[in-house]
């Protein structure tokens, strides 16, 4: 079983962010170094009333906080593709 454990860093090598993955890469969120969720990846059943727009009861789904800049979620949504890719090598 592995673990990714890491920080993501800006172009300066300044800690933005650390990172913490279970190796099973379905239930996973990143956290700045203040402690702020940068959002949370989720595979699996999906609450009911997700259920009922989506056909797939096993979506994937990545929810931000409300006040995220729109240029991190653009980052954010990079780390997820990059787990994503590495879940299907394996």
């Amino acid at each position: 079983m592995l673990r990714t454990k890491g920080s993501i860093t800006d172009g300066e090598g300044n800690r933005l962010a650390s990172i913490d993955v279970p190796n099973s890469l379905y239930d996973y969120h990143i956290t700045d170094t203040e402690g702020c969720q940068w959002f949370r990846f989720r595979k699996g059943w999906v609450p009911l009333v997700m259920g009922e727009k989506f056909k797939e009861s096993e979506s994937l789904t990545v929810s931000f906080h409300p006040d995220f800049p729109e240029e991190s979620r653009y980052v954010s949504l990079g780390i997820i593709a990059y787990f994503l890719t590495t879940l299907r090598k394996e």
